[in-house]
C-alpha cells in the first residue's frame, strides 16, 4: 500500500492518509429504512474506502458522498441500555459545572431530544435544531439546518454537539464557522462533542463499525487535531464506554473588539468612505494643476491606486531601478525614474506604503528633491508627514 497525497484529513488537514484495508460498498444503514424485502435487496450500495491519516489517527471513508445520505427522515439511532443511560447522567452531570440555573443550552442534531430533555428538566431554556429533529415540550425545536446566526439569536452559554462531526463531509469547516459567530457574542461559550471513538474498533479489526453515513472515525489525537488551528481552547478530550465514546469540552471565548462583527462591518463601511475620499484629495490637486505623484509603482503602491481607481492625471515614480520602465499593474501607467521629480514645477508625493514614508523621506532628501509635501494614507485620508 502506497502513501496517499491527494486527500486532505479531514480532522488535521495533512496529507498523510494510508489507506485503511480493501475498499467495500455498503447500503445506508441509519438514513435510509427500506420498507419491503424487495427494498432492501434493491437499495443502492455506496463506495467506502478508507484512510487512516498517520498523523493523528483519523478515519475517513476518501469516497464519501454527502447529497448521498439524506436528512429529511433522520438517522435512526437509539439507545436505551443501562450503561448508555448511565453516561449520558454522568455527562449531564459534567455539564451542570459552572452553568447556571435558566442559562441558553442549544444543541445541534438533537434527534430524539433524550438528552436535551435532560438538561431542560434541570430548568435550562433549551433549543434544539435538526432538519429531522423530534419536538417534546421540555425544549423549543428548530426542524432546519443550524446557522451560525443561531447562536447570535438563542445567545447559548452551553452548545451541544453530539454524534454529528462524523457525518459532516468538513467538520473544520463547520466547527470554524461556529467559532466565528461564537465569538462575536458577549460571553464565553462552552461546546460538548461526543463523537464514536475508532481506536477501538482498530485495535481489535472489528468491521462493523464502519457506516457509510460515517464519513469520519475519531481517534483522541483526531479530535484535538480537528479543534487545533481553531481559536478555541479545548479543555478536556475523554474516553468513556471503553473507548467507544469520545468527548471533548472545548471553550470559545469572545473576541477583541476590533475583531467583533460589528468592527468587522464599521471597518468596511471606513473602507469605502476612505477610498472616496481620498480620491476627491487627489482629484482637487489635479484640478488645480498640481504636480501630483505615486511613489511606488508595485505591490502596496499598484494596490492603492487600483483601489482608488484613478489612472491618469498623476505621475508614477520608483527608486527601484529594476521596476523603472515597467507599468503598473491593473492601472497601465508608466513606473519612471526618481530622476525626472528634478523636472517641472515641485510635485505633491503619494506614499502609499505607510511604513516605508521614513526611507522613501529620507531618499527624498538625499536627492535633493523640491516638492510641494509627502503624503501619506492614514486614518481614511491623505495626511501629511514631515520630511
Amino acid at each position: 500500500m502506497t502513501r496517499s497525497s491527494t486527500a486532505a484529513c479531514l480532522a488535521c488537514g495533512g496529507f498523510l492518509c494510508e489507506p485503511l484495508g480493501p475498499r467495500f460498498d455498503a447500503p445506508l444503514s441509519t438514513a435510509g429504512w427500506p420498507a419491503t424485502e424487495a427494498e432492501a435487496k434493491a437499495m443502492r450500495r455506496h463506495p467506502v474506502a478508507l484512510t487512516m491519516c498517520a498523523g493523528c489517527g483519523h478515519v475517513q471513508n476518501s469516497l464519501f458522498d454527502p447529497h448521498a445520505v439524506p436528512t429529511s427522515a433522520g438517522l435512526k439511532m437509539f439507545n436505551s441500555g443501562d450503561r448508555w443511560s448511565r453516561f449520558l447522567e454522568q455527562q449531564v452531570g459534567h455539564l451542570l459545572d459552572g452553568l447556571d440555573p435558566g442559562e441558553g443550552v442549544l444543541e445541534i442534531g438533537h434527534g430524539g431530544g433524550e438528552f436535551l430533555s435532560r438538561l431542560a428538566a434541570e430548568g435550562y431554556r433549551c433549543v434544539g435544531i435538526d432538519p429531522s429533529g423530534e419536538g417534546r415540550p421540555e425544549f423549543r425545536n428548530v426542524r432546519r439546518h443550524f446557522e451560525p446566526a443561531d447562536l447570535v439569536e438563542h445567545q447559548p452559554r452551553l452548545v451541544l454537539i453530539r454524534h454529528v462531526l462524523e457525518h459532516l463531509a468538513s467538520p473544520r469547516r463547520f466547527l470554524s464557522e461556529l467559532c466565528m459567530a461564537a465569538m462575536d457574542l458577549p460571553h464565553t461559550v462552552t461546546v460538548y462533542v461526543e463523537v464514536p471513538g475508532v481506536e477501538v474498533a482498530v485495535r481489535e479489526r472489528r468491521i462493523s463499525d464502519f457506516l457509510y453515513e460515517h464519513v469520519s472515525h475519531f481517534s483522541e489525537d483526531s479530535m484535538r487535531a480537528l479543534w487545533h488551528p481553531l481559536p478555541a481552547e479545548v479543555e478536556s478530550v475523554s474516553v468513556a464506554l471503553g473507548g467507544e465514546i469520545i468527548w471533548a469540552r472545548v471553550c470559545i471565548h469572545p473576541a477583541p473588539s476590533d475583531r467583533r462583527g460589528a468592527a468587522r462591518s464599521a471597518y468596511g463601511d471606513y473602507a469605502e468612505a476612505a477610498v472616496v475620499s481620498i480620491r476627491q484629495r487627489l482629484r482637487q490637486w489635479i484640478d488645480a494643476d498640481a504636480s501630483v505623484v505615486v511613489w511606488g509603482g508595485t505591490g502596496k503602491a499598484a494596490a492603492f491606486m487600483n483601489r482608488i481607481g484613478m489612472v491618469s492625471g498623476f505621475r508614477v515614480v520608483d527608486s527601484d531601478e529594476r521596476k523603472v520602465g515597467g507599468w503598473v499593474p491593473g492601472v497601465g501607467l508608466p513606473i519612471e525614474d526618481t530622476a525626472v521629480l528634478h523636472q517641472g514645477p515641485p510635485p505633491v508625493i503619494v506614499v502609499p506604503s505607510r511604513w516605508r514614508v521614513a526611507d522613501v523621506a529620507a531618499e527624498i532628501q538625499s536627492m535633493s528633491i523640491e516638492h510641494r509635501g509627502i503624503f501619506t494614507e492614514e486614518n481614511g485620508s491623505l495626511v501629511e508627514v514631515s520630511g
